[in-house]
């Protein structure tokens, strides 16, 4: 039976766009000589992965962190959870966005003190 690993051509590299431009990446140094077999196929796909989930987005990923963080400290940034992050920064959903919203979110400056209700509302802001 064929190799169907072999088959594929695979080297320890991707390309990938960056800014309109192709760029082959090493997955591994000296990747561009380093074919994908059956006895390596295992860390092909671990960097493959590490690759498209850790590596590629660092550069955005840094870069919306700094502008978030210039926004609300770090510091404050613990007092939300993942669904108010999640609205804070992708919004509610087109429905939302059309009839205006109003959240309340409460947040405490210490475990003995009560909580402080914060309200971000918008209203038709694309209708000027």
């Amino acid at each position: 039976p064929p190799d169907t690993i072999k088959d594929m051509c695979l080297f320890f590299i991707v390309d990938d766009n960056i800014l309109g431009k192709t760029k082959t990446i090493e997955l591994k140094p000296n990747g561009g000589s380093i074919e994908v077999t059956k006895g390596n196929l295992i860390e092909y796909i671990h960097l493959m992965a590490d690759y498209r989930l850790n590596r590629q987005s660092k550069v955005s990923f840094r870069t919306f962190a700094e502008g978030f963080y210039s926004v609300i400290s770090p510091e404050c940034s613990v007092c939300f959870g993942y669904q108010e992050f999640q609205s804070f920064v992708v919004g509610h959903g087109i429905g939302d966005r059309r009839g205006g919203f109003e959240e309340q979110h409460c947040f405490t400056t210490a475990a003995t003190q009560p909580s402080i209700p914060l309200s971000f509302s918008s209203g038709r802001w694309w209708r000027r």
